[in-house]
């Protein structure tokens, strides 16, 4: 972070100097500070990468840097249609059970061969991120791994960053590898120059992937396994729990009383599973619920805080404590594990506020996250990205949860109204889509969007579904942070950055400049999203090439390339995924990051220029 403080500094003070126009050194300077504003929003996270944006685009607005149409153009443009478009015929792959089916029949393959584990999981995760974006390619591996290791006997732990990884480096495989290819592609041509097609990057990128594979396979997996300990889980979370009847003595003091008067949670620290009756069980009951003398309550809580019950006068405490699991609860019941996801609108909102007992029938027993676990009295307990949930309810709502995106259920739960029969139908649309993109019948972004079209009037995906699953947070994101690109160009505050850069090097040689380009979108990249940072660098990288006299693709493609090498912090969606389900540090994705950065951009130095001349 001082290091963009120091760049920001630098360049506003060669501003300064160099320019005589009164009104473009006021642009630029704004321009500079609304940047420097966003980064430190960025990395503060008080507020939604989304929302960020958006405060991008009111800036823009109100300093009058750029006018309405131009600062609301993001989106409208080809860029965000094309991710929109994208996300539907994706949905479609996942909502015929296309995807899932292929991954589950590949990993049955291997059932009792923990040796083939580690490679199918990472070159099953660059297969499918090389076509649909790693996050979702991870969010649809995690449950699959976790199922097969737990099976295996082996530690989840092993695997989780690796598939992680392993998605990550698909992201130069295909344009549609990555929304942040697509966002490179889009300012490209606005500069002028052709778009990316559909396999332009392979040159560079299939060579990440293989080579960043083998490195997974050969020293990743020793590295993460160096120093590591073994750390208190989501599966330990369960060990702590017991489940028991409660009867209310008839007479006693809570006969005739609402549930909601007795308050279990608050008082006892427990929680209500259902009422038994002598005729029916009521499931999670409403807080208004009378209850009368000799009813049986089901709660589930820690040891101490059911036999606390025993002191109670008007209740009785049943002496069998039995272990909390999926086999101790109600038929019609299931207990799983769930992530909560990058970009949920459950984050930063209580379990008071979310309602979910009300709303779905279900209840979260326990939160587990980085080195903290919270069990009992979690109704004021604010939810984070990343968070593994101990989840209990029917397992139809369950699904539904999953459904919706609010949660990544880590135990297998299959999908609710999977339509396996359209399967071929939207593989076939999909590939389609991309051939007529990809050989230039007609331009990429239109041939996504019939795909699109084709999904949704063949029924492979409902509108409805599609406008759900869609991931609005990162096209509102987008959308905000495009304009930040021409604000760059039209103010001149890209020129600028770009020479008081040039300005610190004597005779600056051409792969001395792309790797400048490489290591500032690294950097910038762990602090913002992929897409902000292609956005911020990508004009400075074209005014590099220009003050050089060099082509300006090979900067561009440099970007492309970079921008997704965010494998140093548990910042990118993919990443913070694993998080919590693998128990892992900070400190295992920069051992294992790290090097793996270094060869991505040894790859990249070496494939850039001999595949796009300099």
């Amino acid at each position: 972070m001082s290091s963009l403080w120091l760049l920001f500094a630098k360049t506003a003070n060669v501003t300064a100097q160099r320019c005589s126009d009164d009104i473009m050194t006021a642009s630029i300077i704004i321009v500079l500070c609304i940047l420097l504003a966003a980064a430190i929003l960025f990395v503060s996270e008080i507020i939604s990468p989304d929302l960020v944006a958006l405060l991008i685009v009111f800036a823009l607005l109100v300093s009058g840097v750029l006018t309405v149409q131009e600062a609301l153009s993001g989106f409208g443009s080809e860029t965000w249609i094309f991710i929109f478009s994208l996300f539907i015929v994706t949905r479609a792959l996942i909502s015929t059970g296309a995807v899932k089916y292929l991954t589950i029949k590949l990993f049955d393959g291997i059932a009792g061969k923990s040796e083939r584990l580690l490679p199918t999981v990472v070159i099953t995760a660059g297969a499918l991120s090389s076509f649909i974006s790693n996050t979702l390619a991870a969010s649809i591996l995690l449950p699959v791994v976790l199922t097969a290791a737990r099976k295996m006997k082996r530690d989840a732990s092993n695997f989780l960053l690796p598939m992680a990884f392993a998605s990550i480096l698909a992201s130069s495989v295909t344009v549609i590898s990555s929304s942040t290819n697509v966002v490179v592609s889009g300012i490209m041509h606005k500069h002028g120059m052709e778009r990316l097609n559909m396999f332009e990057l392979a040159p560079v990128g299939i060579p990440i992937l293989i080579i960043g594979i083998a490195y997974l396979l050969i020293f990743g997996r020793r590295l993460l396994a160096l120093g590591r300990e073994k750390r208190p889980g989501p599966d330990d979370e369960i060990e702590n729990l017991f489940i028991s009847e409660i009867v209310i003595v008839p007479e006693g003091a809570y006969a005739g009383k609402r549930l909601d008067e007795i308050k279990f949670p608050e008082r006892y620290d427990l929680s209500v599973v259902s009422l038994n009756y002598s005729d029916r069980t009521r499931i999670l009951p409403h807080a208004s619920t009378v209850l009368k003398g000799g009813e049986r309550i089901l709660v589930h809580g820690s040891r101490e805080a059911l036999l606390h019950i025993k002191d109670v006068q008007g209740l009785e405490l049943k002496e069998d404590l039995r272990p909390l699991s999926s086999e101790t609860m109600p038929e019609s019941f299931t207990l799983v594990e769930a992530v909560v996801p990058h970009g949920c609108r459950w984050i930063g909102r209580t379990l008071r506020q979310l309602r979910l007992r009300d709303l779905y029938n279900v209840q979260i027993m326990a939160i587990n996250r980085a080195m903290s676990d919270h069990v009992g009295k979690l109704s004021d307990v604010p939810l984070r990205a990343g968070d593994v949930l101990l989840l209990q309810g029917s397992r139809e709502n369950i699904k539904l949860l999953h459904e919706l995106g609010r949660v990544v259920v880590l135990s297998e739960v299959e999908r609710a109204g999977l339509q396996t029969h359209l399967a071929p139908i939207a593989c076939s649309i999909f590939a389609l889509s991309v051939l007529i993109g990809a050989f230039n019948v007609l331009p990429l972004s239109v041939a996504i969007l019939g795909g699109a079209l084709l999904c949704v009037a063949t029924g492979c995906v409902s509108l409805d579904s599609a406008y759900r699953e869609i991931d609005w947070n990162v096209l509102i994101l987008i959308g905000g942070i495009l304009p930040l690109g021409l604000a760059m160009e039209k103010s001149g505050a890209g020129a600028y950055i770009a020479n008081s850069l040039l300005s610190s090097f004597a005779d600056p040689s051409p792969l001395l400049v792309l790797s400048l380009v490489f290591f500032l979108c690294v950097l910038l990249t762990q602090i913002m999203s992929n897409q902000a940072a292609a956005v911020v660098l990508l004009p400075i990288a074209l005014e590099l090439a220009a003050s050089l006299n060099l082509s300006p693709r090979p900067f561009a493609i440099m970007v492309a390339a970079a921008a997704s090498c965010s494998y140093i912090t548990p910042l990118e969606p993919a990443c913070l995924l694993v998080y919590r389900p693998g128990n892992y540090r900070v400190f295992d994705y920069i051992k294992v990051g790290l090097p793996l950065t270094v060869v991505t951009y040894v790859i990249a130095i070496i494939l850039i220029p001999f595949w796009w001349p300099l």
